[in-house]
């Protein structure tokens, strides 16, 4: 994720989308180290950082793990209080599982499965209550949004993916569109979290 590309991202719009795939696996460096990852959590702050600084709407989703062999408390909180800052408006959520012939497969100090399960739902609601925050803020504005399909939950509606990665629908009357299209987003609904769009233009071209 080098200046170069960024700025690449920002001047060329049509051909970008603003989100960014960011795997982070953990936050806390000595987690990273076992894991032999090569950034640290500060070098990865930074990254997103300036990704914001460059592209302020831009979304970010990223990888974690928990439950690492030797993954402390402290080392959780800390993974918890990254992802909080940097507001991922997504979160995938791995459990360590041990593979044989690894080496992290012999580590000392491996975590409980229940610890492991407590973990992966402590971090899942609060990733949602960041996804749901992120999406309120598109509340109002434009997206892109290309179309893949009938909504499950409104026949009458088109559905796809914006250019933000968010899943949204398009207004009533849009079901059997096709391609690419500029919409308004009015509402989040929640019980599956979707945008949903009050108008939208002729297909981008």
């Amino acid at each position: 994720m080098t200046p170069e590309l960024l700025e690449l991202a920002a001047t060329r719009r049509e051909r970008f989308c603003p989100h960014f795939h960011l795997p982070m696996q953990h936050a806390a460096d000595s987690v990273l180290r076992r894991m032999r990852r090569r950034c640290s959590s500060e070098q990865f702050i930074h990254i997103c950082q300036n990704v914001r600084q460059t592209l302020p709407d831009a979304e970010l989703t990223t990888d974690v793990m928990v439950g690492f062999p030797g993954e402390t408390p402290d080392d959780f909180q800390r993974l918890c209080d990254v992802i909080r800052m940097i507001e991922f408006s997504q979160v995938h959520i791995f459990r360590y599982s041990a593979r044989p012939s690894t080496d992290a497969a012999r580590f000392a100090n491996p975590i409980p499965p229940e610890i492991k399960q407590q973990r992966a739902e402590q971090l899942a609601q609060l990733a949602t209550q960041l996804k749901f925050q992120r999406m309120r803020r598109r509340i109002g504005q434009v997206s892109r949004v290309i179309i893949e399909g009938i909504s499950r939950w409104d026949p009458c509606r088109a559905i796809g993916t914006d250019e933000y990665h968010y899943l949204c629908e398009l207004p009533p009357g849009t079901a059997g569109q096709e391609g690419i299209y500029t919409v308004r987003i009015h509402h989040v609904a929640c019980e599956t979290p979707r945008l949903q769009a009050d108008s939208f233009d002729l297909p981008c071209r």
